[in-house]
C-alpha cells in the first residue's frame, strides 16, 4: 500500500488535512517482486518517506516525556482510547528500522510492545519488540535519554519474560539485572530505585530474603526525595519482604 499526503485543492477541504489511500496487489508475488527491485538506498528512503507520511496523518502516538520524577514508567492511558490509529505502531517500527532510523523505530518497537501487553498478552510478540527496541538503543551513542529509553526497552523484556515463563527462572533473574544495569548507568537516581523494587520482587518470590531486604533497602534509599506517592511505593516493596 501506499500514503499520498499534502494540501488539498478542494475548496471546502479543512486545512492542512491529507489523503490516504490504500492498494493492495492482486497477488503478493507481484509486491515482492517489485520491492526486491528496488535497490537498497532507495528502499530505505521510500520507507522513510512512509513513516513521515503516516506521522503527518496522525499515525504517531501522543506520548508524554517520562519524567524520572514520576512513577518511572511511561504513561499509556491513552492505549485504549487514543486517536484513530492509521497504522500500528509496530507497522511504524518496520519503516523507521528498514529507512535505518534507529532511535525512532526503538521508539515504535517499544510501544508496540506495551500495546500488545495491554490489550492481547501475546508474550513472545511483545518480547520481540522489547528485544529488538533494546537492541537498537544499545548500538547508539550512549545518551541520558537513550539509556533511559533502554531502561524502559529491558523494564519491558524483563516483565514480560516474568509473565511469559515465571519469576522463578534463571532467565527472569538475569534480565531484571541488566534492567537495573541500564538504569544505573544513566545516572538517574529514581529510574534506578524503580529497577532495584522489580529485581526486590524477583528475589521475593524466589524466597531470597536477605537479597530482597537488602535491594529494597537500597531503593528506598534512592527514591528520597521523589513524589511521595512513588516513595510510598517503593517503601512498600521493603515492607513487601519485612
Amino acid at each position: 500500500w501506499y500514503v499520498f499526503s499534502g494540501s488539498c485543492d478542494v475548496t471546502d477541504c479543512p486545512p492542512r488535512m491529507g489523503w490516504f489511500s490504500r492498494y493492495r496487489f492482486r497477488h503478493y508475488l507481484f509486491q515482492r517482486y517489485l520491492y526486491q527491485r528496488l535497490d537498497p538506498v532507495h528502499r530505505a528512503h521510500l520507507h522513510g518517506e512512509v513513516a513521515e507520511a503516516l506521522v503527518r496523518l496522525g499515525a504517531a502516538p501522543t506520548l508524554p516525556e517520562m519524567n524520572a520524577a514520576w512513577l518511572m514508567i511511561e504513561d499509556r492511558s491513552d492505549v485504549l482510547e487514543g486517536p484513530d490509529w492509521i497504522a500500528s505502531e509496530a507497522t511504524m517500527a518496520r519503516h523507521y528500522e528498514e529507512a535505518g532510523v534507529a532511535d525512532k523505530a526503538a521508539d515504535y518497537h517499544r510501544w508496540a510492545g506495551r500495546r500488545i501487553i495491554c490489550l492481547s498478552f501475546r508474550f513472545d510478540e511483545a518480547m520481540a519488540h522489547y528485544a529488538k527496541a533494546l537492541s537498537l538503543l544499545q548500538s547508539m551513542a550512549d545518551t541520558p535519554s537513550r539509556l533511559r529509553r533502554a531502561y524502559l526497552a529491558g523494564h519491558g523484556l524483563a516483565w514480560t519474560q516474568s509473565m511469559a515463563v515465571g519469576w522463578l527462572g534463571p532467565q527472569a533473574g538475569r534480565t531484571w539485572r541488566q534492567a537495573l544495569a541500564l538504569a544505573e548507568r544513566s545516572g538517574d537516581t529514581f529510574l534506578t530505585a524503580h529497577a532495584l523494587v522489580f529485581l526486590s520482587i524477583y528475589y521475593r518470590m524466589r524466597a531470597d530474603l536477605d537479597n530482597a531486604a537488602s535491594t529494597a533497602e537500597r531503593a528506598v534509599s534512592l527514591a528520597q526525595g521523589g513524589l511521595p506517592d512513588w516513595v510510598l511505593w517503593v517503601e512498600g516493596a521493603l515492607a513487601g519482604v519485612l
